[in-house]
């Protein structure tokens, strides 16, 4: 089964997949390939939505862990989710002999579940009990997730809503909590102004990139939302929805970058963070298998020149390396000059240029190559940090 999800991709020369559930890229093994298959089945011809499917899931017994199941089809969100369907995914040529069925008939103990789907990518084998002191017996068919929801007397909970804006291209009312937390507390008006507005835009998943030019690497595919938390050098981290698209890094094959705007909180004698002033950052983070992490975290507090009717997003190089700490800020824009000097102007990273005045949207002149040009550094910020210490 061959859904968009399936695609196969290339990541440091091994083969992946990007997960509909987990909304990233998952280096591709033959256990991964038939999990991944079943995901899509259970979307696409079961009906669950993506949002209640749980991958590698961590099983206890009491403070125990006893090990980690492939996938957890749940019902509703947050304190209120609650399993359904156990899925144990072996490689084709692993047969599921008794061992398989206990450990997974376990992990269904453990999580109160009487549904179990346990396949190779061959003949799923389904099972389901009345209860959890009854024995598991087989079942011809998986029921469709309305049908299982129905047999439990549940409703189906409601789907997360698209970001829509109103007429006049803002957001309306019951998407305000979306916004919370985009601007920092210490942000100009006019800046806050342009991160609500290019915030919204990114938010704004029904208008679609198709393409994108870009110099560093090749726009594959506009994914829409994810939302999730990137960490960053001080141990902090950045929780949000973010923007997701698939670049092709000439350098390393496919790249998961995700942008976002968030407002970072203003502190006054921390002992981690000290004193810091509430500003607005622009996130860029790119994935790497399991590994993710910001590649660039712009204060467009500090980065943002307005002149007439124009605001400039630029950069000045500022780069930690790992253990390697900060690096000289003119090393990385003589990188970057080597490779884009057309992102270099006058000793600093221009990455773009919008009228003043949102409400903006994809279509709005500067905003791609403001897009593009994030992806591209944010790629060459990351080639620049492997070379450090060589």
């Amino acid at each position: 089964m061959k859904g968009e999800a399936m695609e196969q991709l290339v990541r440091n020369g091994a083969p992946c997949i990007l997960c509909a559930s987990r909304k990233k890229l998952i280096q591709l093994t033959p256990e991964e390939g038939v999990r991944q298959d079943f995901i899509q089945k259970l979307i696409e011809v079961y009906g669950v939505p993506p949002e209640n499917i749980q991958v590698e899931v961590q099983v206890y017994e009491g403070e125990t862990r006893i090990g980690r199941t492939d996938i957890v089809v749940t019902h509703g969100v947050g304190s209120d989710e609650q399993p359904l369907l156990v899925v144990e995914c072996k490689r084709p040529d692993w047969p599921l002999i008794d061992t398989v069925h206990k450990q997974a008939k376990r992990y269904c103990d453990a999580l109160g579940v009487n549904l179990l789907v346990l396949t190779n990518g061959l003949q799923p084998v389904v099972l389901y009990r009345t209860d959890p002191a009854a024995d598991f017996a087989p079942l011809t068919k998986l029921p469709s997730y309305s049908a299982l929801l129905e047999q439990k007397g549940l409703r189906p909970a409601k789907p997360t809503p698209e970001f829509q804006r109103e007429a006049d291209g803002w957001a309306g009312p019951a998407f305000y909590h979306w916004l919370e937390g985009v601007a920092g507390v210490d942000t100009p008006k006019p800046i806050a102004l342009f991160a609500y507005g290019l915030m919204e835009m990114l938010l704004d998943t029904r208008d679609r990139l198709q393409n994108l030019e870009t110099k560093q690497a090749t726009f594959v595919r506009d994914c829409g939302l994810r939302y999730t938390t990137f960490g960053n050098v001080t141990g902090g981290s950045w929780t949000g929805r973010y923007r997701y698209f698939i670049f092709d890094d000439m350098t390393r094959g496919h790249s998961v970058v995700s942008i976002s705007i968030l407002g970072k909180a203003k502190t006054e004698n921390d002992p981690v963070y000290g004193n810091s002033k509430g500003e607005t950052m622009l996130l860029v983070a790119i994935d790497d298998f399991e590994k993710t992490h910001h590649s660039l975290q712009l204060a467009l507090d500090r980065f943002i020149t307005i002149t007439g009717n124009r605001i400039e997003v630029w950069h000045d190089g500022t780069l930690t390396a790992g253990k390697n700490g900060s690096v000289k800020r003119s090393d990385v824009i003589d990188f970057v000059f080597e490779r884009q000097p057309q992102l270099v102007r006058e000793g600093r990273i221009v990455l773009g240029s919008i009228e003043t005045g949102p409400p903006y949207t994809i279509q709005t002149k500067g905003v791609q190559e403001l897009i593009g040009n994030l992806a591209d550094y944010a790629i060459l910020r990351d080639q620049f940090r492997r070379t450090v210490g060589k």
